[in-house]
C-alpha cells in the first residue's frame, strides 16, 4: 500500500498546513475580510478531519488504509461539491473544485495501483506454496 500511504502522508502535510496557515482557504475562495474568520474555522475543521484520516492511512493495516482512502475520496468529492460553489467568482470555484477533484483522482489511482500490487503478490504467494504449485500443475 505504498502509494496510498504516500498520499496519506501528503494529506497529513495538508492538515498541518491548515493549522499553520488557516487563512489559505478563505483566500483561495476569494472571500472578503468579513468572512475570513469563518474560512479559518473551516480550514481548522478540514485539518482535523484530514489529520484523522491520514493517520489511519499512514499507520493502519492494509484494510484500514483501504477504508481511509475510500473516506478520503468521499471527502474530496464532498469538498468539491460543498466548498467550490462558495467561491467568490468562477475562477475561485474552479480552482477549489478542481484541486479537490484532482486530489480525489490521485487517491483513486493510488488505491487502484496498490490493490493490483496486493492481488499480484497474493497470486505469487499462491504459486510458491506446495498446494499452489500442485493446483497450477493439475489445471
Amino acid at each position: 500500500m505504498i502509494f496510498s500511504r504516500t498520499l496519506s502522508a501528503a494529506t497529513a502535510a495538508y492538515a498541518g498546513y491548515c493549522f499553520a496557515e488557516p487563512a489559505h482557504l478563505p483566500q483561495a475562495l476569494g472571500w472578503k475580510a468579513d468572512r475570513t474568520e469563518t474560512g479559518k474555522r473551516i480550514a481548522y475543521a478540514l485539518g482535523i478531519r484530514d489529520a484523522a484520516i491520514s493517520s489511519v492511512g499512514v499507520f493502519g493495516d492494509r484494510h484500514q488504509v483501504r477504508r481511509a482512502m475510500q473516506a478520503r475520496m468521499f471527502f474530496d468529492v464532498f469538498d468539491a461539491a460543498v466548498l467550490a460553489p462558495q467561491g467568490a467568482d468562477r475562477t475561485a470555484q474552479l480552482k477549489v473544485g478542481g484541486t479537490a477533484l484532482a486530489y480525489g483522482v490521485l487517491n483513486l489511482a493510488a488505491l487502484t495501483a496498490d490493490s493490483r500490487r496486493v492481488r499480484k503478490a497474493s497470486q505469487l504467494l499462491t504459486l510458491t506454496t506446495p498446494a499452489g504449485v500442485a493446483r497450477s500443475v493439475l489445471r
